[in-house]
């Protein structure tokens, strides 16, 4: 029996649960554990140094938790520094695509369905979610997903490190959001959605427009007793099949993260 029943994730038109997610969500963990061991760094569970610098035999639980703890033993400076050929390496992918992309070609465009039975706006209200935040956008993040690397805000744009599609190699983005009653949407919006996020992709380096986008709609669920949550990714049409379909899972494990640390607060208020 899963563990939350209220909420059901559907990636390539198939349903998941948050068990299947937690696993993708390791198995991502290791990928970052294996790049900071490959850039020399200490990789840390526990605020301890890992015997031998081994993961292999770590529960999903210590991985996601080691990848955590690893990246805070670091200064966002220090990461970024760190990075910096593997960032030079992406934004050199980034315009490939671009180049790869014929002249008015439409985007690509892929979804992730997020469906959370009893959970209203109205519910919603009632989650402190600052307590969602630890101590930070940082840490926040990190809890999000183990692939981002840098994360903070400021005014409508938040400055990003992270990987695309769990494909490549890590990369620095400025996601811009923007306000969808006054911007070109790559789709039209459906009626019955309540709110949405929109945001746009361009590279920290040089401003780059990756033509990336993201539109995220939430809407109340058919039966009226629930929500609806269609994330949406645009990119251009040049880019490699296997970023777009990657970055479904990444939307999964995000969003599931999120969404399952405001049901354990439910849970808690209700008990």
């Amino acid at each position: 029996m899963t563990q939350y029943p209220e909420l059901t994730v559907t990636v390539n038109h198939r349903p998941v649960r948050w068990e299947e997610i937690k696993h993708w969500k390791a198995r991502r963990a290791a990928t970052v554990l294996q790049l900071l061991k490959d850039h020399d760094q200490t990789l840390r569970l526990n605020n301890q140094p890992l015997p031998q610098q081994t993961f292999y035999q770590l529960s999903d639980d210590d991985l996601i938790a080691a990848a955590k703890d690893t990246k805070l033993a670091l200064t966002p400076n220090q990461i970024e520094d760190l990075l910096q050929n593997d960032l030079q390496q992406s934004d050199a992918m980034w315009h490939r695509f671009m180049e790869q992309t014929p002249a008015n070609a439409p985007l690509k465009a892929i979804h992730v369905q997020f469906d959370l039975a009893g959970i209203t706006p109205e519910v919603l209200t009632q989650v402190n979610l600052d307590q969602l935040q630890g101590t930070g956008f940082r840490e926040h993040a990190f809890d999000l997903h183990p692939e981002h690397y840098l994360f903070s805000q400021e005014g409508n744009v938040q400055d990003v490190i992270e990987t695309f599609g769990e494909y490549g190699l890590p990369t620095h983005f400025h996601l811009v959001m923007l306000d969808p009653h006054t911007h070109k949407l790559p789709e039209a919006i459906n009626p019955n959605t309540k709110k949405v996020i929109f945001g746009k992709g361009l590279l920290a380096s040089d401003g780059f427009d990756t033509h990336q986008y993201a539109l995220h709609q939430f809407m109340p669920n058919a039966t009226g007793d629930g929500l609806h949550i269609d994330l949406g990714i645009f990119t251009p049409a040049g880019m490699d099949d296997a970023a777009l379909i990657g970055h479904q899972q990444h939307f999964a494990i995000e969003f599931a993260s999120m969404f399952t640390k405001i049901l354990d607060q439910l849970h808690a208020s209700v008990s």
